[in-house]
Order: structure tokens, then sequence, then C-alpha cells
């Protein structure tokens, strides 16, 4: 059995975050302004 479209969508955005989350740990201040505005466009979508 496959998982719904709503399941997969949810993992997929976990996966993502937590791969975010990782990236910042050794990020310099540009990829961490960066981080940002993909997460403030990212918030706006939602």
């Amino acid at each position: 059995m496959s998982d719904s479209p709503l399941t997969t969508a949810h993992r997929l955005l976990v996966e993502a975050i937590d791969a975010l989350s990782a990236a910042t740990d050794s990020a310099t201040d540009d990829e961490l302004l960066s981080v940002l505005t993909l997460c403030e466009g990212t918030s706006r979508r939602l």
C-alpha cells in the first residue's frame, strides 16, 4: 500500500527541514541570510 499524497508531502517537508537545519551548522553569514530568505518565501507560500 502506497502513501497518500499528503503523507508523502509531509515526509518530504520533514526531510527538507532536517536537511536545511543540518546545512546551517557550518554555514557562512551569506549562506545563513540565504536560508532566512528561503524560509521567508516558503512560509509565505504556506
